[in-house]
């Protein structure tokens, strides 16, 4: 007999999530990746403070923490778009 698979559970947000976080990081890529856009954040602006202005490094810096930080939210973004559904983390990101 041939057992139907279960729909995934949604968590407290309303998430299914039924992709993978960070399969290649072991489950942790969000807190890493939120790890890694607090120390370019900082590392951007000290470069910021101590350099001359015509230094593109802490702007190099501070896109990478974007990209970073707004990894899994872009992603999610799209998923809820591609499914036509319009949530509120979609509508923060397209605000930030």
């Amino acid at each position: 007999m041939k057992q139907e698979p279960h729909p995934p559970e949604k968590d407290s947000s309303g998430h299914t999530h039924a992709h993978e976080h960070g399969a290649a990081l072991g489950g942790r890529a969000e807190i890493i990746l939120s790890l890694l856009c607090g120390a370019l954040l900082l590392s951007g602006w000290l470069l910021d403070r101590t350099m001359d202005d015509s230094s593109r490094w802490p702007w190099l810096l501070f896109v990478g923490a974007y990209a970073a930080g707004g990894y899994y939210t872009l992603r999610e973004a799209i998923e809820n778009l591609m499914a036509w559904q319009l949530k509120i983390d979609s509508l923060m990101l397209v605000a930030a």
